[in-house]
């Protein structure tokens, strides 16, 4: 059976975001804690906003990226040195709290965040509303430019999820997975 394959549970040695060494694997439904079969899922399914994510709502200026070629604008300076030659977009923002009500979620059990650098704020207020999915998905973008500030974002996301019962079960670069503890057997 391949990795990943449907029904395949499989252990092994990864890397966590602590340094430590987890049992859990980065592929493949997993004996511990769901996995979602997304293979049935079609495009009609999907509905896409037109709303930047952050800790409240309002508008939000983002900035274009230092090389033009690049497409991810951010509302914070994750590189310490976005062009701010050209004008900023003005955006609509919302909160993942906010999004999930207006959408009719009733169960929110995955959040996904490649948002720029703005994960920190973001995690933040939702946990403040008392919304707490069974895993999060985050890409950790101030780990890609080693800068202090960006450590340091980075260092309070990590605290901020393990502080809310979350523990690091996979990492990828810079892309980590968070399961709420209370949801893994045996840890």
């Amino acid at each position: 059976m391949a990795p990943g394959a449907p029904g395949q549970t499989r252990q092994s040695q990864r890397p966590v975001a602590s340094g430590k060494v987890s049992p859990y694997s980065t592929y493949g439904p997993q004996q511990d804690y769901d996995s979602y079969d997304l293979t049935k899922i079609s495009a009609a399914q999907l509905k896409f906003v037109p709303l930047a994510l952050f800790d409240s709502e309002g508008e939000l200026e983002i900035y274009p990226p230092v090389n033009p070629a690049h497409v991810n604008y951010s509302a914070l300076d994750i590189q310490d040195k976005m062009s701010r030659r050209r004008a900023p977009l003005v955006v609509k923002k919302t909160t993942i709290p906010k999004l999930v009500t207006e959408l009719g979620i009733t169960n929110l059990r995955i959040v996904k965040l490649d948002i720029e650098g703005s994960q920190l704020e973001t995690l933040a207020q939702m946990f403040i509303e008392k919304l707490f999915p069974q895993q999060i998905l985050v890409e950790v973008d101030e780990l890609y430019f080693p800068t202090w500030r960006g450590r340091s974002r980075a260092i309070k996301c990590f605290r901020l999820l393990k502080r809310h019962g979350y523990i690091c079960v996979s990492r990828h670069q810079y892309d980590f997975t968070y399961v709420l503890k209370s949801k893994i057997t045996g840890v």
